[in-house]
């Protein structure tokens, strides 16, 4: 097709502090056309080091690893890398607690027993920022 470019991946790290969880993170994001894992993390101070050196499209971030004090950590990741899109996965299932972290400036909450079936539409999301050059930190 004439004006048609092959997309650019979109690169991911996983912080996850459980090996297992990273792996199957992993594998469900490399199972997508245009994913490319570049990083893995297993605690904050790694996410900020893998974070501010890859500069990736998306973070996916277990919760346990900002939750309570460390909500403030959400800025230092933006601040490190305002272009990634930070999302954060979870073991709460309801609509309420995806808005909070929304509030907190999320670009989505997943809720990781569902985390295979929220994947493909997140990815469809961020390979139409990616191409169009949004920023993290403008409205989606």
């Amino acid at each position: 097709m004439i004006g048609v470019t092959e997309a650019r991946p979109v690169r991911a790290v996983i912080a996850d502090d459980f090996p297992f969880l990273r792996r199957v993170m992993r594998d469900v994001l490399q199972s997508e056309s245009g994913v490319e894992v570049i990083g893995e993390a297993e605690s904050f101070e790694e996410v900020l080091h893998k974070v501010s050196y890859w500069q990736p499209h998306l973070l996916i971030l277990d919760i346990g690893l900002v939750a309570g004090p460390r909500v403030d950590g959400l800025a230092q990741i933006r601040e490190l890398s305002p272009a990634t899109r930070i999302v954060l996965a979870g073991d709460e299932n309801s609509p309420e607690y995806a808005e909070t972290t929304r509030d907190w400036g999320c670009f989505k909450y997943l809720y990781k027993a569902d985390f295979l079936g929220g994947v493909r539409e997140l990815i469809d999301e961020l390979q139409v920022l990616t191409e169009s050059g949004a920023r993290a930190d403008r409205p989606a």
